[in-house]
């Protein structure tokens, strides 16, 4: 029974540091990939504590490999769009500007009554307010809601805003999207002048608004 208890509290501090690794954004919300990893912890970490006759070694290892294999993910999915969209997938517009994508909510395998109850959640109990619903990448819905006749709640006049360069790339699917090529980006930034290698993060509402993180 003591054996036990010592093991217990051994891989509990070894899952623990572990969820610390992975980092707080994780806990509150998993990237499929990292969903995949917290479920192989958690079967690692059972396994040794339950058969005694394992080592508790083996456990240990399993939990710093999968670790491992998280980091370097992680890492190259920063760095590789192609590792990035594998692993993780993109955001998948489910309500486009008050209209529902029958097309997209059959890609996802979702129905209009999950639909329904998802906005409820997010405290949106009538659909039709809802201007934009996006499905996350990590599950989570993000609503845009409508404007309504004074003008105020929600920002649909400026609509969505797309990501054009992340981390000092650029993203010419949603180049594309908005009907815009790099050229029409590279003139952009050049009245603005901003160089791409100093962009973090450049993103553009449907009013062309222009919001910019750069690097410090």
């Amino acid at each position: 029974m003591l054996v036990i208890f010592l093991r217990t509290i051994i891989i509990y501090f070894v899952v623990l540091i572990g969820m610390r690794i992975m980092g707080k954004s994780e806990i509150s919300q998993f990237q499929p990939f990292e969903f995949v990893v917290a479920i192989m912890i958690a079967d690692m970490a059972i396994i040794p504590m339950q058969d005694t006759g394992i080592s508790i070694m083996n456990g240990i290892v399993s939990i710093i490999a999968l670790l491992i294999v998280h980091i370097l993910i992680s890492v190259i999915s920063i760095k590789s769009k192609k590792v990035y969209k594998v692993t993780s997938g993109n955001p998948s517009i489910l309500i486009n500007r008050g209209k529902i994508d029958m097309k997209e909510m059959e890609k996802q395998n979702m129905t209009i009554n999950e639909l329904i109850e998802r906005l409820r959640q997010a405290s949106y109990p009538y659909i039709e307010e809802v201007y934009y619903a996006i499905l996350e990448t990590s599950g989570e819905l993000s609503v845009i809601e409508k404007q309504d006749k004074s003008g105020k709640n929600g920002n649909s006049e400026r609509g969505l805003q797309t990501s054009l360069v992340i981390n000092k790339k650029i993203e010419y699917n949603n180049l594309n999207r908005i009907g815009r090529d790099e050229k029409w980006l590279r003139n952009k930034l050049r009245k603005l002048r901003l160089r791409l290698e100093d962009i973090i993060l450049l993103s553009i509402d449907e009013q062309e608004n222009i919001v910019t993180y750069m690097e410090e």
